[in-house]
């Protein structure tokens, strides 16, 4: 379970639960979780991400390219997702079955430092989300997918309607310390990010770089 926290990520619940949000509008990757009461505070509670018969250790460096090889859909979509939320913690944040031939699972966690974490106010996180910046200059896929998958996902980002990001990122309620105000600020900056993001990529192909 996750909370608000001063000196990790002051809007923690927010971001997750945005994120989660997100995630399953765009069809990612992502483990699911809830929004639950934690002593008057809304906390964040991460569901169960695989079946704890089988064994699955975070990602090794060394595991990324095999990861991308096996997965690559999910890879694709997930590098697009985080430049659209400007996720930068992506690595020890995901799961993959590598070993099990039986197991085809692939599921990222975490997201306490996307959306209104990085940067040191919310008026900077959302001008920096609001602009072609690509935010995230290193990920575990950088080098290891195919353009064209990462082309096909962006685009189908893009063609995400403004309406369904609005809904992802406004609850209608204030989430701790993000009043309704910051929410539809946020919903504004995604969408404008969304459908600049094929522009994010082609700026930056010198650090995606593709297999």
């Amino acid at each position: 379970m996750k909370s608000d926290n001063d000196t990790v990520a002051l809007h923690c619940v927010y971001n997750e639960k945005t994120a989660s949000n997100l995630a399953q509008t765009l069809h990612i990757p992502n483990a699911d979780g809830v929004l639950t009461d934690a002593v008057g505070k809304l906390a964040y509670a991460s569901l169960e991400i695989a079946n704890p018969k089988i064994p699955l250790p975070n990602l090794r460096p060394s595991w990324f390219k095999m990861a991308a090889e096996k997965y690559p859909e999910q890879a694709s979509a997930l590098v697009a997702f985080d430049i659209l939320i400007g996720n930068a913690d992506r690595c020890g944040n995901l799961k993959a079955s590598l070993f099990t031939p039986s197991e085809n699972i692939f599921v990222a966690f975490d997201h306490s430092h996307a959306l209104y974490y990085p940067w040191a106010t919310q008026i900077d996180s959302i001008a920096a989300l609001k602009s072609v910046e690509l935010i995230v200059e290193e990920h575990p896929f950088y080098g290891c997918i195919s353009r064209d998958t990462l082309w096909r996902w962006c685009k189908r980002i893009a063609d995400t309607p403004d309406y369904l990001i609005k809904e992802c990122c406004e609850f209608g309620k204030p989430i701790n310390t993000v009043d309704m105000r910051s929410q539809e600020k946020m919903a504004w900056a995604l969408i404008y990010r969304k459908n600049h993001l094929l522009e994010i990529i082609k700026r930056n192909e010198y650090i995606i770089r593709w297999k």
